[in-house]
């Protein structure tokens, strides 16, 4: 399952790609926009509230990142996915359709 979106604030574009697997989800995350040399975090949020930090990184200098992650939540219990700075500032949210739950 692939999502997609642009974040009217920030200008952020991120497209992410979705596996179930046994242990959870494997994401594939790519983005562009993203002021260079900003630290991110991919942060998988499940539907009772459980959050996981999926993958980290810093942006390069060209302000794009193409990122694999984990996470131990199971795909049909992901609400969303979120692209957030160290300071906890959110660029980009990526919200997964109920069809994957």
């Amino acid at each position: 399952m692939a999502i997609r979106t642009i974040d009217p604030r920030s200008h952020v574009q991120a497209a992410v790609t979705l596996n179930g697997r046994t242990w959870g989800t494997e994401l594939r995350l790519t983005l562009r926009s993203v002021p260079p040399g900003e630290h991110c975090s991919l942060v998988a949020r499940a539907r009772d509230g459980r959050s996981d930090t999926a993958a980290t990184w810093v942006a390069t200098y060209q302000g794009s990142a193409d990122v694999p992650g984990t996470t131990a939540i199971p795909i049909d219990q992901l609400s969303e996915v979120d692209i957030v700075t160290s300071d906890g500032q959110r660029l980009a949210r990526l919200v997964v359709p109920n069809q994957a739950r």
